[in-house]
């Protein structure tokens, strides 16, 4: 294996860089003074960087692709307030010389506790109903291997590794606190959706080992995996006999409703109260993460704010380093763009699905 060399993480201006990266996205462009150039985004498990090959462009732009790894040697440089690197050597290396998981971020958390807790939780439900359907996923090893990998988005939240189970760990363990302040919630059901609300997301993704960057599958763009997530649960039940109709229904209403509202991508709205539950505590997590994850990556430690997060329309503050360092506040306007005929496009959509 090579050696990866430098982290993402560990980039400053103005120092030299060495080191392999994946290729996250790839364009060709001109300068002012018509001189082709690439704009390329590299990556590895602690984030992204830009990065420019300004000469002889054309003819490296063959050398490599989207989804390739490639070793630099670069200079690292400041423009508009961010790191960029100038790449001047670049060499394509073989996906079996790089060790994968160096290149994408991945959760903290062990994987084998996580499930572990997640099983624990799913043992609190008592009907039987329920308790079989889950046993069926849980006993189901490619639903298992796949659940155990796949991020819960492309970026901004539980983006990496694992980042699925983990989410979703998450959102049950605070549907198990919100259901003693609520008695009167169906437990059994709610937990069961919380454990089931994404896991349209293992065929909503690409991932390793099937690819080397996290992006959208066919199917993923097409249906999306809210419906994709109920259909798995309808096929599990349709092998279930008895299963109770009234409650299979209520079951995909919570997969079918946890993004809110229509124009969050969400085919029905919440209209019992477990679904409300579900959907606040999902958007929840997401934006806790997402803001975790955004101060975890900024480049400067000791910043009392964050630059624009525009996922959530906002500087976010951070309450450490300078006072100086605050943003004008006539600065903070709204991004988001509108979204074009038949197309949703909105904050929940960027929150648990990533960038469109």
């Amino acid at each position: 294996m090579q050696e990866k060399g430098i982290y993402i993480k560990d980039i400053r201006p103005n120092n030299p860089v060495r080191g392999i990266f994946l290729v996250k996205g790839k364009t060709s462009a001109l300068t002012k003074n018509g001189a082709f150039y690439l704009a390329v985004t590299l990556a590895d498990k602690t984030g992204e960087i830009e990065a420019r090959v300004w000469e002889r462009g054309e003819e490296r732009d063959g050398l490599f692709k989207k989804g390739d790894y490639i070793s630099i040697e670069a200079q690292a440089e400041s423009y508009r307030d961010q790191t960029q690197l100038n790449i001047m050597h670049l060499t394509p290396c073989s996906p079996e010389t790089v060790e994968a998981t160096a290149f994408l971020p991945s959760s903290s958390r062990d994987s084998e506790e996580m499930w572990r807790e997640l099983k624990e939780l799913a043992r609190k439900v008592r009907d039987p109903h329920l308790t079989l359907l889950l046993t069926g996923f849980f006993h189901d090893k490619k639903f298992r291997q796949l659940f155990r990998v796949a991020p819960a988005a492309k970026r901004m939240h539980h983006a990496y590794l694992g980042g699925l189970l983990e989410h979703t760990l998450s959102v049950a363990t605070l549907v198990t606190g919100a259901v003693k302040n609520y008695p009167e919630l169906d437990e059994d059901l709610l937990v069961t959706g919380s454990i089931l609300h994404d896991i349209g997301k293992i065929k909503e993704f690409t991932y390793p080992p099937e690819s080397s960057f996290f992006d959208y599958t066919d199917e993923g763009r097409l249906v999306g995996h809210l419906v994709i997530g109920a259909q798995m649960v309808q096929e599990k039940i349709e092998a279930m006999p008895h299963f109770p109709e009234d409650k299979a229904m209520l079951l995909k209403h919570l997969i079918l409703s946890h993004h809110g509202e229509y124009e969050s991508g969400s085919p029905k709205r919440p209209k019992t109260a477990e679904a409300f539950v579900l959907h606040l505590l999902d958007d929840l997590d997401a934006k806790v993460n997402a803001i975790k994850s955004l101060k975890k990556a900024h480049l400067e430690p000791s910043a009392r704010w964050s630059s624009f997060f525009r996922p959530l329309d906002r500087y976010i503050y951070f309450g450490e380093g300078d006072l100086e360092e605050a943003p004008e506040p006539e600065k903070e306007k709204t991004t988001v763009r509108e979204p074009a005929a038949g197309e949703t496009y909105s904050l929940i959509d960027r929150l648990n699905a990533g960038k469109k």
